[in-house]
């Protein structure tokens, strides 16, 4: 059984980083929790067949700050 691997941008509601994170589709339930790259703060967690794995660092920008700071 071929099971889908993928990636999906989440941003964190801390500190507003944007947040590349990998997970795979599976055919059963489990529990994951992935912390943010940026600052460490719980970004997704719960159980469900699609698990994430990691989170990488895609853009760090102040929440709330215009653009070009």
């Amino acid at each position: 059984m071929a099971l889908f691997q993928s990636t999906e941008d989440h941003i964190c509601d801390d500190c507003g980083a944007v947040n590349v994170v990998s997970f795979t589709d599976y055919p059963d339930r489990d529990r994951y929790t992935v912390d943010c790259a940026g600052c460490g703060q719980v970004l997704l967690s719960g159980k469900g067949s699609r698990f994430y794995e990691s989170s990488a660092l895609k853009d760090h920008s102040k929440k709330g700050a215009p653009q070009g700071e």
